[in-house]
């Protein structure tokens, strides 16, 4: 059932903004979540003949990628899992 379903909209939205927020994850949290991903990232999704793999392993790769410089500016943790051909390089 619905949190305050049974009272009217405008009084369950005046009660919803006190609800308690939701924590936001640690930036351990999120590193530990990165690298999961990055393990069980599909490197060969881009060879699929099933487009909703390939599909998934593109959002997946985008979603690393945005977090890549954030959680592992180094890149170590990405390079010890990606293949040759997804290695990031620095540039001096």
């Amino acid at each position: 059932m619905e949190r305050n379903a049974h009272v009217p909209p405008i009084l369950a939205g005046i009660l919803n903004s006190f609800s308690p927020a939701v924590p936001q994850p640690t930036r351990d949290e999120m590193r530990v979540a990165y690298i999961a991903q990055l393990r069980s990232m599909d490197w060969s999704h881009e060879f699929s003949d099933d487009r909703r793999a390939y599909e998934a392993g593109r959002d997946s790769l985008a979603q690393l990628r945005a977090a890549q410089p954030k959680l592992d500016p180094d890149a170590l943790l990405w390079n010890a899992a990606a293949p040759a051909e997804y290695q990031i390089r620095k540039t001096a």
